[in-house]
């Protein structure tokens, strides 16, 4: 997937690889609100292949309230998150853990081989300067550092009183 197609029909991207899988996350706009997100996409690489079978990717993307919860996963606020119930026919899912050594994304469609990448931390800041960009833009042009003080505060909440692991 060439970067500059990815961004003309998104907005900006960032692509993670691993040695039998890649991800890329785009900023977006939700399909029913049109309020700023991140869609993902993940791909196998084909059986000695060289490149990504981007055609049978599975993709998904964030409503307006998982991106604070992604944003909070990415941020050290959150060990982890899961969503689910994904696509028209809800069977896509996506599980974010904060590891050691990375971050281990994994990605779900039914009838379809899972993707797991693990992703650096290096790669990690980028996929978080994109999320909290568009979190940033849909809380109204506040500052990065306002959105990390409430995304700090209202996750604090969320463990609190939601019981969010």
């Amino acid at each position: 997937m060439d970067s500059s197609d990815t961004q003309n029909k998104y907005g900006p991207v960032c692509h993670v690889y691993s040695s039998s899988a890649a991800l890329c996350f785009a900023a977006t706009n939700t399909r029913k609100e049109h309020s700023p997100t991140i869609s993902i996409d993940g791909s196998l690489k084909h059986d000695n292949e060289i490149e990504f079978d981007w055609r049978n990717k599975i993709s998904l993307q964030c409503t307006r309230r998982e991106l604070p919860v992604l944003a909070a996963t990415l941020s050290g606020y959150l060990h982890r998150c899961e969503f689910r119930n994904h696509g028209e026919e809800k069977n896509k899912s996506i599980t974010v853990t904060r590891q050691e050594k990375n971050l281990y994304v994994e990605l779900t469609q039914k009838g379809k081989k899972k993707i797991s990448v693990p992703v650096t931390w290096a790669d990690a800041f980028y996929v978080s300067t994109l999320v909290l960009e568009q979190l940033r833009i849909s809380s109204n042009s506040q500052s990065a550092t306002d959105v990390l003080a409430i995304l700090k505060t209202t996750t604090a909440n969320l463990i609190k009183f939601e019981k969010f692991q």
